[in-house]
């Protein structure tokens, strides 16, 4: 990968996660996200039930804090993620295959 599709890559996570803070999502829930994103690697059963668009996993796996900010997060994906990788098992699989941002550009 080159020095200018790294630097696109660092300024579209950046990006997101400004996005993400300005939607009031916990801080730590964003290094699962941005692992997912950029590398394409699988995160915790809470934040791969919101990807795959699985309201069941999402509240079987989450805490009571995510739980509640359910509608933020689908927003967030919405509005500020391609949806290449979000909204169903196959988008979230094919993410995963592809390696994210970063194994994509290979």
């Amino acid at each position: 990968m080159t020095k200018t599709e790294t630097a696109a890559h660092e300024n579209e996570l950046n990006r997101i996660a400004s996005d993400f803070t300005a939607k009031g999502l916990p801080p730590r829930m964003w290094g699962g996200i941005a692992r997912y994103l950029a590398h394409g690697i699988p995160p915790g059963g809470f934040l791969t039930a919101v990807i795959s668009n699985d309201l069941r996993g999402s509240v079987a796996h989450g805490d009571d804090e995510n739980i509640n900010l359910l509608p933020q997060y689908v927003k967030f994906f919405y509005n500020c993620v391609s949806s290449n990788c979000w909204g169903s098992p196959k988008r979230f699989d094919a993410w995963i295959d592809k390696g994210g941002f970063v194994g994509g550009a290979q």
